[in-house]
């Protein structure tokens, strides 16, 4: 049993606090890791990347698949962003699933169509992977305000065939707080707690 983080870059993992961390010569070491050039940084938000080790070495059957158009093959490869996460102190060999990135799927649309395009690639990326995992809620869906256009409401959601409650989105530039995170990290233990016990998932959980 899995529970996995679909997890958005701008806005998440780099917002105000990565940008606090930027020094010069960032965009030299962002080509050298062969970021696509439109980007110029690198740097992640230390808060979430804390976040994230943090449920990976508390539950090892989280794990995180790529949501974000840096994960689109046209601007980076698996390996790029692979070196990208090592840099910023996040194993890509122990969090990431195996399907790695929502971008396997191209039948969901262009990404400028908004974010109701990237929630059907969830869906989908979800159906094909682990449906139970969809059905049962073992999800969460991290993106921002912006990237997040069109799942900022249930009834947006509830078009992807989403349950609204698995999807938090940030302030494209504050990211999340961390009561915010210590919000999700009840969610997580009490998804993974009630399944991996064999109980049954109180209603409106």
């Amino acid at each position: 049993m899995r529970f996995y983080i679909f997890l958005d870059f701008d806005g998440p993992l780099f917002n105000r606090r990565s940008e606090w961390r930027r020094v010069e010569g960032d965009a030299g070491v962002a080509r050298g890791l062969g970021v696509h050039p439109f980007f110029k940084y690198w740097r992640m938000d230390p808060v979430l990347v804390g976040w994230l080790q943090e449920e990976k070495r508390k539950h090892p059957e989280v794990f995180v698949v790529i949501s974000s158009s840096w994960a689109n093959p046209r601007m980076n490869s698996k390996e790029v962003i692979e070196s990208l996460l090592s840099r910023n102190g996040l194993d890509p060999r122990e969090v990431l699933a195996q399907d790695w990135s929502v971008y396997g799927l191209e039948e969901g649309g262009q990404e400028k169509g908004g974010g109701w395009v990237r929630g059907v690639k969830i869906y989908r990326w979800l159906e094909r992977n682990d449906p139970e995992a969809r059905q049962g809620g073992r999800y969460l869906v991290l993106d921002d305000e912006s990237s997040g256009t069109g799942l900022s409401t249930a009834e947006d959601v509830a078009k992807c065939d989403l349950d609204p409650r698995c999807v938090v989105l940030c302030d494209e530039e504050e990211g999340y707080s961390e009561e915010a995170l210590r919000g999700l990290s009840e969610f997580v233990d009490k998804k993974i707690s009630y399944r991996s016990g064999g109980k049954k998932e109180p209603e409106g959980s």
